[in-house]
């Protein structure tokens, strides 16, 4: 996305209407099938909960086949689990565990109580903390993943001497499947002349647009 000029946040926002969209059709259409017994407010923010928290869960997988094959498999297991946390014998690793589960996944109370009670609002207002927190947390973690904050933050950074101007340090990035650029290094200094040789496909431009930031390599490190 962003090798066509596309900024990161444009294309989560543009995703999440779609997505989003699509959740609200099959809400609406299960409210007129099941009626009253669907509470609309907590179900509305139950779903901007999950869809955030599968977005950040998508940088797991490589593919979009893998995700799509494991993710909801990862789930259902995970889901037929989670009646265990009320057999935990201890009481503070079940507390902690519960809570741990009630803060990050967002399926754990919609399948636990299914739907809030209406009539509770006591109840409602307790739901409603989880669901808005999994909002702000999972923004925010989708936020830091896409600028590479983890990463800047924690990655050891080389001294470079006054002469390096730009370094590559195993470079490698895939396209899908395909690698197109493999533990690619070399520095270049001020009044160098540097010059890439290859066939086609052999990376040349890719290289070129990681330099000039027009996309991120998978891993490796580049030093301006």
């Amino acid at each position: 996305m962003r090798v066509r000029g596309l900024k990161w946040w444009w294309y989560w926002l543009s995703s999440f209407i779609v997505d989003y969209s699509l959740f609200i059709v099959n809400l609406l259409i299960l409210y007129m099938i099941m009626g009253s017994s669907i509470h609309i407010g907590y179900t509305l923010l139950f779903g901007i909960s999950v869809i955030l928290f599968c977005y950040c869960c998508s940088f797991v997988f490589k593919t979009f086949k893998g995700a799509t094959a494991y993710f909801p498999t990862f789930n259902f297991i995970f889901g037929m689990f989670i009646p265990i946390v009320a057999f935990i014998p201890y009481k503070i690793p079940r507390h902690i565990v519960k809570y741990l589960l009630m803060y990050l996944y967002p399926f754990y109370d919609f399948q636990t109580k299914t739907v809030p009670n209406p009539a509770s609002d006591q109840v409602i207002e307790f739901e409603y903390q989880y669901l808005i927190f999994q909002i702000f947390f999972y923004a925010v973690l989708l936020c830091c993943i896409e600028t590479s904050i983890f990463k800047r933050l924690f990655r050891k950074k080389p001294k470079l001497t006054c002469t390096d101007n730009v370094r590559l340090e195993n470079i490698i990035k895939n396209y899908g499947e395909k690698d197109v650029l493999k533990n690619i290094s070399f520095r270049a200094q001020k009044g160098d002349i540097l010059a890439l040789l290859g066939p086609n496909g052999a990376g040349k431009s890719t290289t070129f647009k990681i330099l000039t930031n027009q996309t991120d390599p998978t891993s490796g490190d580049v030093y301006l």
